[in-house]
């Protein structure tokens, strides 16, 4: 379950919000599922959250005896899938796994056909995955000082040379996009922006050293770091990630406020009925709990959660609370 830890890290230090109530229906489903059940995935195929649906939906198909597809509708960053399961039938078939960027910044920079909040119910928080700074070989070269290449000599290069680098970023709204922004903004740096579709094409150029600079997922990029193609500055934690022991948290770096851990989320369209909601949640957390999964999303960075929905519907409320002002102050936007 969601330790005191991960919430802290995953809202910023924001105390807990109050529950607000559940608007479900109460209508008994006792023999769902009866057939395969679908998780909308909102990015194209091959990327971190694709991962963790395909991943979860492996052990979580024998725990309910049916199968579980994986739908990948990437676009309009995370818009066209999330709208896709807000407006599927509320029976608990169509769910939607996205990180929770989607509610928490998503609505205060752009215009959406739907509402977050009222439209989709918390199920589970499923994975806990912290951000990590990542930078091409070529400009890693140009930074080493006696040997070290880390967030400080970045941040000094950067400062030093305005409008000379050029930083990926992937999906407007998300939390990596807004970490990014929040680290320029703070450390007054001009760097040029390139958008991209997604985190395979971005992680490919800053290998070629298209760019020079990245924020992605960890999960994203480990074996890159690991295989000398992409260097790690530093993991937007409050500690070392495991599998890169020799990378820095953002505290380390002297950079506490960029602390900001995504957590991926199972939503259902609004009104699904309670008991169904129930039983997603309770089999989706015993998925998680198998150590076969535990051990796989470790190996890749990232924590296997599992929550209740209520505990879920906190933490939403607090990342809200904590994301959404600073989106509007940094006057991020997507059309």
């Amino acid at each position: 379950m969601l330790s005191r830890r991960i919430f802290t890290a995953l809202a910023g230090g924001i105390p807990l919000a109050s529950l607000t109530p559940y608007g479900l229906a109460q209508s008994s489903s006792s023999d769902y599922p009866n057939k395969a059940i679908r998780i909308v995935v909102p990015f194209n195929a091959g990327g971190p959250v694709d991962i963790i649906a395909r991943s979860l939906g492996a052990r979580l198909a024998p725990l309910i005896k049916q199968a579980v597809i994986v739908d990948n509708k990437g676009g309009a960053s995370t818009i066209i899938g999330t709208d896709n399961v807000v407006k599927s039938a509320p029976d608990g078939y169509s769910l939607l796994l996205v990180g929770s960027g989607a509610r928490s910044i998503l609505p205060a920079i752009t215009k959406l056909p739907y509402d977050p909040e009222r439209d989709l119910q918390a199920v589970s928080l499923a994975v806990a995955s912290p951000q990590i700074f990542v930078i091409s070989p070529q400009l890693a070269a140009k930074l080493a000082v006696k040997g070290v290449t880390n967030l400080k000599t970045l941040t000094a290069y950067a400062q030093a040379n305005p409008g000379k680098l050029n930083m990926g970023s992937v999906g407007a709204g998300t939390i990596t996009s807004l970490v990014g922004e929040l680290y320029k903004r703070e450390q007054s740096l001009k760097v040029v922006d390139v958008p991209f579709r997604g985190g395979a094409p971005a992680v490919q150029a800053l290998m070629a050293g298209d760019i020079d600079l990245l924020m992605a997922d960890v999960a994203a990029v480990i074996p890159q770091i690991q295989g000398g193609k992409i260097v790690g500055l530093a993991v937007t934690d409050s500690k070392r990630a495991k599998e890169l022991p020799s990378v820095q948290s953002v505290v380390e770096a002297g950079y506490p406020s960029l602390v900001a851990v995504n957590a991926y989320c199972l939503f259902a369209p609004a009104k699904t009925p309670r008991d169904v909601v129930a039983k997603i949640q309770k089999a989706v957390t015993a998925a998680l709990a198998t150590p076969e999964l535990r051990t796989q999303f470790e190996k890749s960075g990232m924590q296997a959660v599992g929550s209740t929905s209520e505990e879920l519907e906190k933490l939403l409320q607090a990342q809200t609370t904590k994301w959404t002002p600073l989106a509007r102050a940094l006057g991020v936007r997507i059309e």
